[in-house]
Formats: C-alpha cells, sequence, structure tokens
C-alpha cells in the first residue's frame, strides 16, 4: 500500500536502487493499512559518501536518515530507525489504550 516518491541528488536513480528501496522500506507497510506516500531521496557527495533519508507519513510523520560510504547500506540504517519509530508509536497507542484499572480493585469488588 506504499507509493514511493525517490529522489536523487549527485546520482542517478537506477532500477537496482528503486528495487532495493521499494523492497526494504515494504517491511514497513505492517504498521498502517491505508495508502501512505513515502518519500525518499538518496545522494552522492563528492568525498565518495552517499546519504538516504525517508520521511514516511502515519499519525505522526517520521524521518530517518543515514549517512555511510554505502548506499545500500544507509538504506538498511535508514530502515532499521524507521522501523524502531514506528513500533514506539505503535507501543505509546497500545498503552494510551489500555484500561489502567489496578488489578487489587477489580478483586475487591467481588468480595464486597
Amino acid at each position: 500500500m506504499f507509493k514511493f516518491q525517490i529522489h536523487g541528488e549527485n546520482i542517478e536513480v537506477t532500477e537496482a536502487i528503486k528495487a532495493s528501496v521499494q523492497e526494504k522500506l515494504s517491511v514497513l507497510e505492517k504498521y498502517t493499512d491505508k495508502p501512505v506516500t513515502v518519500t525518499v531521496n538518496v545522494r552522492t557527495y563528492p568525498n565518495g559518501e552517499a546519504k538516504a533519508e525517508a520521511t514516511l507519513p502515519l499519525k505522526k510523520t517520521l524521518h530517518a536518515e543515514d549517512r555511510s560510504r554505502d548506499l545500500y547500506d544507509s538504506i538498511d540504517k535508514v530502515v532499521e530507525k524507521l522501523d524502531r519509530q514506528a513500533r514506539r508509536l505503535k507501543t505509546q497507542k497500545l498503552k494510551h489504550e489500555q484500561d489502567h484499572t489496578a488489578l487489587k480493585d477489580l478483586f475487591r469488588q467481588d468480595y464486597k
């Protein structure tokens, strides 16, 4: 359900890069059931480093970026960071929705 917008700066976005980004970011589809547009920017620098950054708009906008010598390694690290952020957001949501009635209060009602 993800739609990808992949942009390159100082680099041509090849089919291999597109396929890699789509394959790796599709792991994050488990966190939403709505269609989402993921924006991905890849960039290379004159010193040989590569940077990947991605923005994932869920209930909160998640953003991650990484810079390293290998573009594919940067993409992997961005996916890990986004996964961590999405998991944290999901956990916060679940904790907020839980009933916070103390267990001892439930048992007191039975014995009165």
